[in-house]
C-alpha cells in the first residue's frame, strides 16, 4: 500500500505545494496518512522535459532527513508530473523496487498489491511483451503490472482524443485487463486486488480506482490543471472516484471517467468531469 500523485497542466508548473507544502502534502502523508500508515519504503518523482521523461527515486522515505524528495520537488516544472511514498507488500526496500516505473515516454505508479503474485508471476510474465519485460528492473508487482498493462495499451494503441479515449480505451481496453486480473486473484481466496494506478506519456494521463481511495481535482473553470492523489491535498476542491473507475485526462485538459468494475458490466456512458 503506498500514496500517489499525477498531475496534467496546459503549460509547466511548480509541484512544490502538492507534494510539499499543502495540509496533507505526499511527504505529509508519507509519514502517516489518513488511516495511521506511514510509507517510508521508497519514494519517487517523474517528470518531462519537453517529450522527454526524467524519474528520480529513491530507497528511502521522503519523510527522513537527506532523502533528497524535498530537493527534487522543488526543483521540477512539468506540465506532467507523477510522484510516489512507498509502502512496501512485495519484494524488498531498493531503489529499483520505488516507483514511478518507466519504459520509453510512460511514467507509472501503483498503489495496491497483486493478490496471490507469486503464483500469478509466470502468467503475467508470458503474457508480457518480450521487449517490455527484457526493461523489468526491480522484482516487485507493481512493475510487472505496469508493464503487462503497458503491453495491451500499446496493442490497442492510445487515442489522443477524450471522446475515444472514453469509448473505446477505457471499457474496451483497461477495464476488461483490470476485470480479469482482480477475478484471478480471487481464483482461490476471494480476496481481489488493489489495483490503483496513475499511467502518463506526457500527452495523456490515465488512472484507476480500484480497491483504494482516489481523488480527483480539476482546478477552475479553464481546465488549467487536473490532479489525482490518494487522499485529498487540501480541504477543498477535491471529489473522490468510485471504486472500479477509470480516469482519462486527454492532451487537451479534457476528462472522462467511467465505472468499469465487476459490477458495471452493463453499459455506462463516460462521464465528463
Amino acid at each position: 500500500m503506498c500514496r500517489l500523485f499525477g498531475l496534467r497542466a496546459s503549460e509547466p508548473v511548480a509541484v512544490v505545494e502538492p507534494l510539499i507544502d499543502a495540509p496533507n502534502s505526499l511527504r505529509r502523508q508519507s509519514q502517516r496518512d489518513a488511516r495511521g500508515v506511514s510509507h517510508l519504503d521508497g519514494w519517487g518523482i517523474a517528470w518531462f522535459e519537453g517529450d522527454r521523461p526524467r524519474i528520480d527515486k529513491r530507497a528511502a522515505g521522503a519523510a527522513r532527513p537527506g532523502s533528497g524528495f524535498e530537493a527534487v520537488a522543488k526543483r521540477v516544472r512539468s506540465s506532467t508530473v507523477l510522484a510516489h511514498v512507498r509502502h512496501a507488500t512485495v519484494a524488498g526496500v531498493a531503489t529499483a523496487n520505488a516507483h514511478p516505473f518507466g519504459f520509453g515516454k510512460w511514467v507509472f505508479a501503483h498503489n495496491g498489491t497483486i493478490r496471490r503474485f507469486a503464483e500469478l508471476r509466470a502468467e503475467l510474465e508470458r503474457e508480457t511483451d518480450p521487449g517490455l519485460l527484457r526493461h523489468r528492473q526491480g522484482e516487485t508487482d507493481s512493475e510487472l503490472y505496469f508493464l503487462w498493462l503497458l503491453t495491451r495499451l500499446l496493442r490497442a494503441g492510445i487515442p489522443d482524443d477524450a471522446t475515444r479515449l472514453g469509448r473505446e480505451l477505457l471499457p474496451d481496453v483497461l477495464g476488461p485487463a483490470l476485470r480479469e486480473l482482480d477475478a484471478r486473484s480471487r481464483a482461490s481466496t476471494g480476496e481481489g486486488s488493489e489495483l490503483n494506478f496513475v499511467l502518463g506519456d506526457g500527452r495523456v494521463l490515465l488512472a484507476a480506482r480500484w480497491g483504494h481511495s482516489l481523488h480527483l481535482q480539476v482546478d477552475g473553470c479553464a481546465r488549467a490543471v487536473v490532479a489525482l492523489a490518494s487522499e485529498p491535498l487540501q480541504r477543498a476542491g477535491w471529489r473522490p472516484l468510485p471504486d472500479s473507475t477509470l480516469c482519462a485526462v486527454d492532451s487537451r485538459l479534457r476528462v472522462v471517467t467511467q465505472v468499469v468494475g465487476r459490477d458495471a458490466d452493463r453499459a455506462r456512458q463516460p462521464q465528463a468531469a
